[in-house]
């Protein structure tokens, strides 16, 4: 995949200059895990941004709720933009509240939470994200969102202990 970069994201821009949305939708999803072995690299952000497009012309409201996710999964790590991707999140978790769907919530939360915790304008607020979306993974039975989830508690919490032993006040901006 790697090495084939150049021809597979050229094929997605031109399935979504076709407006071929399904495929699209299609080839990002089978990247979301693969996406995870290399976090950093740029062109997430335009894959997931091109899904995200695409999903929202489909019928299903549920995938354009996770290629919400995606997407603000890829501003904050990809593009390096996580006030942008905790705004996305924000988005995708309104969403999910509307469709009821608590993974996604709990999914849009983790993203939300790793934003703000990136951006480190508000950790406080990173916290209590990733609490909510672990209770969420935990009323769904999301092993896969409680395992992720408690990487990012756990140091959030650390962090967080650490500042106030310190008597540095954390900052709320939202």
């Amino acid at each position: 995949l790697q090495a084939e970069t150049g021809n597979w994201l050229g094929a997605l821009r031109q399935a979504a200059a076709d407006g071929d949305d399904r495929l699209v939708v299609d080839v990002a999803e089978s990247m979301h895990w693969f996406s995870d072995r290399l976090v950093f690299w740029a062109g997430w952000y335009e894959v997931y941004g091109l899904s995200r497009t695409a999903a929202a012309r489909l019928p299903d409201r549920n995938q354009e709720l996770t290629h919400l996710n995606y997407f603000a999964w890829a501003a904050t790590h990809a593009a390096r933009r996580p006030l942008e991707g905790a705004g996305i999140a924000m988005t995708a978790y309104e969403l999910a509240v509307r469709l009821g769907d608590k993974r996604q919530q709990g999914w849009a939360l983790q993203y939300a939470g790793s934003a703000w915790r990136f951006s480190r304008t508000d950790l406080d607020r990173a916290y209590q994200a990733y609490r909510e979306a672990m209770r969420l993974f935990d009323e769904v039975a999301a092993g896969d969102g409680t395992a992720v989830i408690w990487a990012d508690d756990a140091w959030s919490e650390r962090v967080t202990a650490h500042a106030r032993k310190r008597g540095l006040r954390l900052i709320s901006v939202g």
